[in-house]
């Protein structure tokens, strides 16, 4: 584990060489402006801070840049679906992953949720849900977590969330966990509060 949390620090640092303008106190201070001028309306100024936030150095922590970009990301999306440009924006928060490292990839899917509504409108989406069965799910296993999949056809899109990996088994005093099948996974996703928006 440790190695493979060295490479994606190693790949991330290469990634961002040259891009680096600022130290993490600016970045994290873009990110406030940022966020503060999108909430006032300010569309065009909270892109010039999510741009400056963008060149910042989070530090040598796998788990800051992963918040960081997490919460730039969330923000980026936002400011696209206020613009209407709904495929940018799902491009973006599809970009957005290290959920178990410091993003918020609740509410990554949430605002997935909430681009779809936009680009395709609520029955559309929420018919789209309700039709996926197992046979439409898909798992893959990543560096630092597991991802899954949903096929939503009818909206030629791949929704990609997050879901806990096993359950607790009780047998009287004892507890154990247990892989969830793909079945449990889709019946307990489609609780999930992000999915609320559907109702």
């Amino acid at each position: 584990m440790k190695t493979k949390l060295q490479l994606f620090l190693f790949f991330f640092s290469i990634q961002c060489i040259g891009q680096i303008a600022y130290d993490y106190k600016d970045g994290y201070e873009f990110i406030l402006k940022a966020e503060r001028n999108f909430k006032g309306g300010n569309i065009a100024k909270a892109e010039q801070f999510v741009e400056k936030a963008k060149k910042s150095n989070y530090g040598f922590c796998g788990n800051a840049w992963a918040s960081a970009y997490g919460r730039i990301n969330l923000l980026e999306a936002r400011i696209l679906n206020r613009k209407r440009e709904f495929d940018k924006a799902l491009a973006v928060l599809d970009s957005l992953n290290g959920c178990n490292i410091g993003a918020d990839c609740n509410a990554r899917d949430s605002l997935k949720i909430a681009t779809l509504i936009l680009k395709f409108g609520k029955e559309k989406v929420k018919e789209s849900f309700e039709n996926t069965t197992v046979e439409d799910m898909t798992v893959k296993e990543l560096d630092f977590e597991r991802s899954y999949s949903l096929n939503l056809k009818g909206l030629n899109y791949i929704f990609r969330f997050v879901c806990s990996d096993y359950k607790y088994v009780f047998d009287g005093e004892k507890s154990h966990s247990e892989n969830k099948t793909k079945s449990d996974i889709l019946s307990e996703v489609k609780n999930y509060n992000y999915f609320k928006q559907l109702e």
